[in-house]
């Protein structure tokens, strides 16, 4: 689960949106291109520590994420050309991501739409490396650019064909045991083993390289170990994902998640917030409620940006997201169509009712416990 974006506008249809974390990594790509681009910022005449080294990252920084749009929106393409509904694209620190609104119910139409990313980079990689052999030697901020494009579209391609579910490579893996073995699910179980056994390998790698590889940062080791939890994660979520809809025990998303309210009025202190957070224990945001009516989301976030001294005079409706992004689960929903909003629901706020009055906003936390008591329920089964 990836959490909220901000939408930006379509494509062919298709809501693009970045997630906050988004916001980060452009600036420390930016800056990563930019100390690359100096050398040849030198060699044309330019004085170093020039600000122009910092519009070129930041174009530079586009270019990458545009690759990586590029990348996911095939994905879309062929998904939606065999009738898959395409709800977003977000992109995020680690890339992008393309929430489809169903699994493919074949295995050829699973494997085309995995393939079309990696093709894609690939295609984007030799584009980049043609324009990089007719760049003239007297623009070498340009040829930069370009050597870039072609590392970085190689390294996604690459990447992506590992065949770790949920990775591209993974889905075509799956796609293939899928066509062996007959079954989906247990293809699934396969592919997603897999993935997890990966996302588990990065993050041992990535504690381990600098300790004993020179030349490997920290930073480097840290980010392998962010990449490997998200992966072990989504391998997980992708296998629940693909086996809700075998779900048919008859079993309502209540009996599993408390209902209790957690809301904030539109009136209360940031004061009031806090202690509400106190009593409200891995929640990461509230809804915000004029009587009955929604009215927006706060995000404990404020609480770090306003001084505390100023909590107790400052009122919430002051500092809440008036129109945020939100999707809503019926505490009375049966298990199977609240996975399908849960599981799907990168880019909002995941709201719970009940009998249609707003109880609270789902966190990472009540997600983990959902399926923990899922299992213990034996509706899903355990890890592996």
């Amino acid at each position: 689960m990836i959490g909220r974006g901000l939408r930006i506008g379509r494509l062919f249809g298709i809501p693009i949106e970045l997630h906050i974390s988004w916001f980060l990594v452009l600036f420390l790509v930016a800056w990563t291109f930019a100390a690359q681009l100096e050398p040849a910022l030198g060699r044309m005449g330019f004085e170093k520590g020039t600000p122009l080294r910092w519009v070129l990252g930041f174009v530079a920084a586009v270019l990458l994420f545009g690759s990586v749009l590029l990348h996911e929106l095939s994905h879309s393409l062929v998904a939606v050309h065999y009738g898959i509904e395409v709800k977003r694209i977000t992109l995020f620190m680690f890339g992008g991501v393309a929430q489809l609104g169903g699994e493919p119910q074949r295995p050829r139409v699973e494997f085309l739409v995995a393939v079309a990313g990696p093709l894609t980079s690939a295609a984007l990689a030799g584009l980049s490396y043609l324009a990089l052999l007719l760049t003239p030697p007297a623009a070498p901020v340009v040829a930069t650019l370009f050597a870039n494009l072609v590392i970085i579209n190689l390294a996604v391609t690459v990447f992506n064909l590992v065949p770790a579910f949920p990775l591209d490579g993974g889905r075509m893996l799956r796609a293939l045991l899928w066509a062996i073995m007959g079954s989906f699910r247990r293809a699934t179980l396969v592919a997603a083993t897999i993935g997890r056994a990966f996302g588990v390998f990065l993050i041992v790698f990535g504690i381990s390289a600098p300790l004993f590889i020179e030349g490997f940062t920290l930073f480097s080791g840290l980010w392998l170990i962010f990449i490997g939890f998200f992966i072990l994660q989504a391998a997980e979520m992708g296998y629940i994902s693909a086996l809700y809809p075998r779900l048919f025990r008859p079993h309502k998303l209540g009996e599993f998640l408390p209902t209790e309210p957690a809301t904030v009025d539109a009136n209360a202190t940031l004061l009031e917030l806090a202690q509400l957070a106190q009593h409200s224990p891995g929640a990461e945001a509230f809804a915000v409620l004029d009587g009955e009516r929604f009215v927006g989301v706060v995000t404990l976030g404020v609480l770090a940006r306003v001084p505390p001294e100023l909590w107790a005079h400052t009122p919430v409706y002051s500092v809440l997201e008036p129109q945020p992004p939100v999707c809503f689960v019926e505490a009375n929903s049966h298990i199977a169509e609240a996975l399908d909003t849960i599981l799907h629901s990168a880019g909002c706020y995941i709201v719970l009712t009940k009998n249609g009055r707003i109880r609270r906003i789902l966190s990472l936390n009540d997600v983990t416990e959902l399926l923990k008591h899922l299992r213990e329920a034996g509706i899903i089964p355990h890890r592996t």
